[in-house]
């Protein structure tokens, strides 16, 4: 087996690869892993493809890069969450004043008639 070595985007990251094994994997302080057997590296590697659009962990990448890459997506995914809030109080703002315009247009109309 070849020394394959994972990399996270954070320290002490850890990592369930298998809750029916109870397979957990802990990175050091370095971020790095270096898995012990066929079954682990296998495991690893299908982890990281099927979360590669989140730059969780990679096989032999820059820890430091996959860091940065994480905390760009993350940066992204909150700038997202705030514009979708935003959007959300002005439409509702949007909607009592038209429900209020139309209250008020209803009411003077009875008035009036």
């Amino acid at each position: 087996m070849s020394k394959a070595v994972f990399c996270s985007c954070k320290p002490f990251l850890q990592i369930c690869l298998s809750k029916e094994q109870g397979t957990f994997i802990t990175f050091g302080a370095d971020s790095t892993y270096s898995p012990k057997n066929e079954a682990e590296l296998e495991a690893l590697r299908e982890y990281a493809e099927r979360t590669r659009l989140s730059h969780l962990i990679a096989e032999g990448s820059d820890p430091t890069e996959l860091g940065r890459k994480y905390k760009e997506l993350e940066a992204e995914r909150i700038r997202e969450a705030e514009e979708r809030a935003e959007a959300r109080l002005e439409a509702e703002k949007k909607r009592k004043e038209d429900h209020d315009f139309y209250s008020l247009l209803r009411m003077s109309d009875r008035v009036c008639r």
